[in-house]
């Protein structure tokens, strides 16, 4: 008679996270019908492969369960959905939240993206999701304001479900708050301090403002892959979490823990919750909540809660938010792929070094998002490898300094000559005149189309390869990986 064979508790555990992820997916492609015939084909797959494990029965039932409880949250979603489509291409009124605040487009209209949507007619109904809005009459509108749309609402693919173009749009109430009024004295102190564009970059860089940046620059940093320092990511919350450790944790771990959760729900509510820093600060709370604790979790078992947590929330992000899967797709490369190279090809005199690791970390990070970029884009960028390496140390310092200069604009912008702005001017100014430098480069970046089908294809390569890493690493003598002194709280934070 064969042995039982066991499978780990936190196996299981991520069986059934990706199992509710799988329903979500599912019931979206194929309906609540084919999701209830995928379903029994998991039963069936699950059955098969515990078949010799105890208690074979009531874990496969249970992981089912995860399965169709994923089908369930989307298919109330589902239905939402289809009220869109019978709503393109007709005229609509509705009253909206204004998302962020407006910016003017190249037809000088004003631009942004609305949500908490009431629909009132053809009829009235509650809209999930997001919508852009296109417009003109507004002297100005900001984020938290509620507005009045009427006007032809159109298909559009991303985060937003639906576009309204030429429309009148009318400020109903205001919904200025103390968080949003300080964010635009902050940026209105740091333009009048810095030039442009080293202030819409450092605004960027620190809270992921991304409308007064301009064109030409936009344009540069994705040809050399640089684009992502101005989208506001875990990257950004990992650099506050840090300082907060260093700073309170020799004084308490609770407070360090407190105090590291109150920032990142601050720098929540400045930023906004786009997907990519929603996941991050669910990672983030995961792993600040373990590390109090004293407790490992596996990296991916961190990435599976976050995209349960945030898909689970609001289904939209996994059907359309291509920033999610960014961020989930970098986020795998800095916690499992970049471990494992780092382990298998740096020298282990070298592996407590910063620098080896901050490359293959950027290394990696790039691997996993090239299928996403590639499908999106249809750019590879050839130098992204050297411009993240001349660029990505200096972003702690880029926040601080910024910080630093945004706080003298708003307060005392004649105190002590200036001296204040200069770390600010000259580190903006040199990753503004790197970027030039290398998109100038020819070939910096080529075309290249690829299909959803050699999407998925170029992502199972990568994930082969994390599979024979991990073997490969397994069976290297002397294999565990030493972290930089200076990360060391960090790491125990986000990446353990």
């Amino acid at each position: 008679m064969k042995p039982r064979r066991r499978f780990k508790r936190t196996t299981l555990i991520m069986v059934g996270l990706s199992l509710f992820l799988l329903g979500l997916i599912t019931v979206r492609a194929f309906g609540q019908t084919g999701s209830a015939m995928i379903g029994f084909f998991v039963f069936v797959s699950l059955i098969m492969a515990l078949r010799r494990t105890k208690r074979a029965l009531g874990i496969t039932l249970l992981l089912t369960i995860t399965f169709f409880m994923g089908v369930g949250r989307g298919s109330a979603f589902v239905d939402e959905l289809q009220g869109y489509k019978d709503l393109y291409k007709n005229q609509v009124t509705f009253h909206a939240t204004a998302r962020e605040d407006a910016v003017y487009s190249d037809r000088k209209q004003l631009v942004f993206s609305v949500s908490d949507i009431e629909l009132l007619h053809p009829h009235r109904k509650k809209m999930i999701g997001n919508i852009e809005i296109e417009g003109f009459g507004a002297p100005m509108v900001y984020k938290g304001d509620r507005v009045d749309i009427t006007g032809k609402m159109f298909p559009k693919r991303g985060d937003n479900l639906a576009s309204v173009s030429f429309v009148e749009i009318t400020v109903i109430k205001s919904g200025q708050n103390k968080v949003d009024v300080f964010r635009r004295r902050f940026a209105a102190g740091l333009q009048n301090i810095l030039p442009e564009p080293l202030a819409s970059l450092g605004l960027g860089i620190l809270i992921g403002q991304r409308s007064t940046l301009p064109e030409d620059l936009t344009e540069q940093l994705r040809q050399v892959g640089l684009i992502h320092i101005v989208a506001v990511s875990g990257y950004n919350l990992t650099i506050i979490i840090y300082f907060s450790q260093r700073i309170f944790q020799r004084r308490s771990r609770f407070q360090a823990l407190v105090i590291s959760n109150v920032l990142i729900i601050l720098f929540l509510l400045v930023t906004g919750f786009s997907p990519s820093i929603v996941r991050a600060a669910v990672v983030s709370g995961i792993g600040l909540v373990m590390w109090y604790y004293g407790r490992n979790i596996k990296p991916m078992m961190i990435l599976l809660l976050a995209a349960v947590i945030t898909a689970g929330v609001n289904p939209l992000y996994i059907w359309s938010s291509i920033g999610w899967y960014l961020s989930f797709a970098a986020f795998f490369g800095v916690l499992v792929l970049g471990p494992l190279l780092h382990k298998r090809f740096v020298p282990r005199k070298a592996q407590s070094r910063l620098l080896p690791q901050i490359l293959t970390e950027t290394i990696a990070a790039q691997i996993c998002t090239v299928p996403i970029l590639l499908y999106i884009f249809s750019t590879l960028s050839v130098v992204s490898l050297l411009a993240n390496i001349l660029v990505v140390p200096l972003i702690p310092f880029v926040m601080l300094a910024t910080l630093i200069a945004g706080i003298y604009g708003m307060i005392g912008p004649f105190l002590l000559g200036g001296v204040l702005v200069i770390p600010a001017r000259i580190m903006l100014g040199y990753i503004v005149e790197i970027t030039r430098i290398l998109s100038t480069i020819p070939y910096a970046s080529i075309e290249v189309k690829v299909s959803e089908v050699q999407t998925a294809l170029l992502s199972s390569v990568i994930v082969v390869l994390t599979i024979l890493l991990t073997r490969s690493v397994k069976n290297k003598p002397n294999s565990n990986i030493t972290i930089h002194p200076k990360r060391q709280s960090i790491s125990k934070t986000m990446y353990n």
